[in-house]
């Protein structure tokens, strides 16, 4: 059973509280994921490229070359990271929050358990995770700080994870277009630069380093570029007013909007984004060393 009661903020930051006034139902989120699994490697472009980026960073740390002990990958999905992340560790915990992507894992291995659970309540002791890997989970909690701590609380001493996250900027495109059809919420607020930096800051006993990528993919339509956020489960939004279906007017304003953003076909521009509409990301990159 998750715990769904809200959490509050340990310190003061305003634009996270007025973002807990929104808060996910997390319910909703794991529905949403839910309708996503099937059709989610169809889709996952971007995950797809912060996930080797993570990896890659993951794998430049180790410079002692030796496998972890245990290796917790959060918000694991279908485990399509199993393979890459299982050459690294003993054992491997993939967890996430939505248990029909766990039950769809088609690499299973003898050294994975599977674990149903909230990031900001692991059932893990203390000090007892020696990898954590973490490929754009935390924008998906309610309180990132809560998500961040119990990370550090299962590190052991020397212990290491690594976290992509989604941050303001990302979905920008969509956020302009929504705007010009009504005041309504229809793209998730994402924590800023200076806002993650104020939670890293808080966090107790570890030594934090972040980099950051923009990351863009494109589509013909603006209706390719939103199914394809469907097909992820990225398309719930918190804190919206009307949860009506959409009307075709205010579908097609919003496309027209979009327009602005259509890339033409100037000899600066790759051919193949040609006359493509873009849809950018800005991913966060954490990585946390456990102080002894």
């Amino acid at each position: 059973m998750l715990n769904q009661t809200k959490p509050k903020l340990t310190e003061s930051c305003t634009s996270l509280l007025q973002a807990e006034e929104s808060a996910f139902n997390k319910r909703k989120v794991e529905r949403a994921f839910e309708h996503g699994v099937a059709t989610y490697e169809q889709a996952n472009t971007v995950q797809r490229v912060s996930a080797e980026k993570l990896l890659a960073q993951l794998l430049k740390a180790n410079t002692s070359k030796h496998k972890a002990n245990v290796l917790l990958d959060l918000g694991c999905g279908k485990g399509v990271n199993t393979v890459s992340l299982e050459r690294h560790c003993e054992t491997l915990l993939s967890a996430d929050i939505t248990y029909s992507a766990l039950r769809n894992i088609d690499n299973k291995i003898n050294k994975q358990h599977l674990l149903n659970t909230d990031a900001e309540s692991l059932p893990l002791q203390s000090n007892t995770i020696d990898l954590v890997y973490s490929n754009l989970m935390l924008q998906w909690t309610n309180n990132p700080q809560h998500a961040l701590n119990e990370l550090v609380r299962v590190l052991t001493h020397g212990g290491r994870a690594h976290v992509s996250t989604l941050i303001d900027g990302s979905l920008n495109e969509l956020k302009y277009a929504w705007s010009k059809v009504d005041n309504d919420k229809h793209v998730n607020y994402f924590i800023t630069r200076d806002e993650l930096t104020y939670l890293i800051n808080a966090l107790p006993n570890v030594d934090v380093s972040v980099s950051f990528s923009t990351e863009q993919v494109y589509g013909d339509t603006v209706k390719q570029l939103c199914t394809d956020l469907k097909k992820i489960g990225a398309n719930y939004v918190s804190g919206r007013k009307n949860t009506a279906l959409m009307g075709k007017s205010k579908w097609k304003k919003m496309c027209l909007a979009y327009e602005k953003f259509r890339i033409d076909g100037t000899e600066n521009t790759a051919s193949a984004v040609h006359n493509k509409l873009p849809l950018t990301y800005q991913i966060a990159y954490i990585e946390m060393v456990k102080r002894d």
